[in-house]
């Protein structure tokens, strides 16, 4: 990898070996890492990676919001009504109650 690479796991946290990967960002042969996945879930409290400012943490449903699950939703409605022939259904009177 180039040294200006960034590293992002979003798959699965053991492929990526993390003691592997803090040599690496701390002596700079990596730029920089995107993690969501950890080789030990969760990450622990005294890992070097918590601490890094090239390193980006987030958790693994950080798209779970109750906003996220209702355009999931909605979505899926849309698409089963339009499957069904029912063009541009007025779901105002719905909204926020699913």
């Amino acid at each position: 990898m180039k040294k200006s690479a960034y590293l992002i796991n979003t798959a699965r946290g053991p492929i990526v070996e993390e003691q592997a990967l803090i040599q690496a960002l701390q002596s700079g042969r990596i730029a920089g890492v995107a993690l969501d996945v950890f080789e030990n879930e969760p990450l622990p409290p005294d890992s070097p990676l918590r601490r890094m400012d090239n390193v980006f943490l987030a958790a693994h449903n950080a798209n779970s919001s109750p906003l996220a699950w209702e355009k999931v939703h909605w979505n899926t409605i849309r698409n089963l009504l339009e499957g069904l022939g029912i063009e541009d259904p007025d779901l105002s009177r719905f909204q926020g109650k699913i």
